[in-house]
């Protein structure tokens, strides 16, 4: 049981990598700010990889505290 659930969970890593390499090409991003070719990188790398050019790309705001208001307590 434990294969069949670990070979799903790679079909789901692997369609994820396969989503986050195909919009990093649509960006034109072939390389992480490292240096390493995005080819050869684990889903945590492009996850953050990705994150990081849509907000420098403005595709994502980054989250900022509210400022707290006067009176409020």
């Amino acid at each position: 049981m434990d294969s069949i659930n670990n070979g799903k969970k790679s079909v789901h890593v692997n369609e994820r990598k396969s989503h986050l390499l195909y919009g990093l090409s649509k960006m034109k991003v072939t390389h992480t700010a490292d240096g390493r070719n995005i080819e050869n990188c684990s889903l945590y790398t492009l996850e953050y990889t990705y994150i990081q050019e849509k907000i420098k790309r403005g595709g994502i705001v980054e989250w900022q505290p509210t400022p707290e208001k006067e009176g409020r307590h």
